[in-house]
């Protein structure tokens, strides 16, 4: 979703409130390997061009949006390390 232009364009659309990310690992793969959770950083360095926002600051929105959820995962596991 986030290397097409299509997926991209739907990204602007949502408010940056309600985005969550997350990993399809293994089942996702990128030029023939699987896509690890680890990527997710990646992930947060493209929202951040997408919102025009620091990448510390787009990663505190995501973690606030985890949070904001009830989804504890892995940013409120992360903070308590």
């Amino acid at each position: 979703m986030l290397t097409s232009v299509n997926g991209k364009a739907l990204l602007q659309r949502i408010p940056k409130e309600r985005v969550l990310v997350e990993s399809d690992f293994p089942h996702v793969r990128t030029n023939g390997v699987s896509v690890s959770p680890l990527e997710i950083q990646g992930m947060i360095g493209i929202l951040a061009g997408l919102w025009k926002m620091p990448v510390e600051e787009t990663g505190s929105q995501l973690r606030r949006n985890f949070q904001d959820s009830g989804a504890l995962g892995f940013f409120a596991n992360a903070e308590h390390k």
